[in-house]
């Protein structure tokens, strides 16, 4: 049986990836990490990629789970890319959906212009809701979460040196659609690992809630079955 560990994005938490981790076969034996201020995780002193590094690293040692596979959605990929970089004896692979690499401060302040309660609540109440559901503070996760993306973009910590410090397979997939994470950046990311591939998925967005549950858990099963005959 494969270990695999979920990793949500900016914004998830567990309950966004309850059908996908129901979707595995029994080869699959799924964990999931909800970082710190997200869902129903209380907020730690940092809130950063750095921050969620270490509880990942905590979470594989806690759990046994050294070793194990990963599947990192948009942030949960760079977190998961950043701490192989640091770790390199951690992961027996890494499939990332949906993550950006490209950072600047245009892009940073082009990316947070949501990120603001107020604007969210009087244009899009329906997503407010689901905020409000998802995490026991939306609001203060939103400005820490923008916090976390100015960082980004003054100093991106995933550089050209840090990936080829990678030296697991990884599988590095966008969805056709996806106006946050282009091809090119993805492309990029793929050049500079050592050991990896870029998939595109056809006509899809980027919010995970975009995604066949079932037709994804394949997908990420494949890759695992190819990995673990290399």
């Amino acid at each position: 049986m494969e270990k695999l560990l979920i990793l949500h994005g900016a914004l998830g938490s567990k309950s966004q990836f309850e059908a996908l981790l129901s979707s595995f076969s029994q080869k699959v034996d799924a964990y999931f990490l909800e970082f710190s201020g997200h869902g129903i995780q209380p907020f730690q002193k940092d809130f950063s990629i750095e921050q969620f590094s270490v509880e990942l690293i905590r979470f594989v040692d806690n759990n046994n789970l050294k070793g194990c596979h990963v599947f990192g959605y948009s942030m949960g990929g760079y977190v998961a890319l950043y701490t192989a970089s640091n770790y390199p004896d951690y992961f027996q692979s890494i499939q990332t959906l949906g993550t950006k690499f490209l950072w600047s401060p245009e892009i940073a302040e082009k990316e947070t212009k949501m990120l603001n309660a107020e604007k969210i609540i009087e244009k899009v109440p329906a997503f407010a809701e689901d905020l409000e559901r998802r995490h026991n503070d939306w609001q203060k996760l939103l400005i820490c979460t923008k916090s976390l993306m100015e960082g980004l973009g003054n100093e991106a910590l995933l550089r050209g040196d840090e990936l080829k410090a990678v030296n697991i397979p990884v599988k590095i997939s966008r969805g056709s659609k996806d106006h946050m994470v282009s091809a090119e950046e993805s492309i990029w990311a793929k050049n500079h690992l050592q050991l990896a591939e870029y998939h595109e998925i056809y006509e899809m967005k980027h919010p995970i809630e975009k995604y066949d549950k079932v037709a994804l858990a394949k997908t990420i099963e494949k890759s695992l079955a190819i990995y673990n005959t290399q």
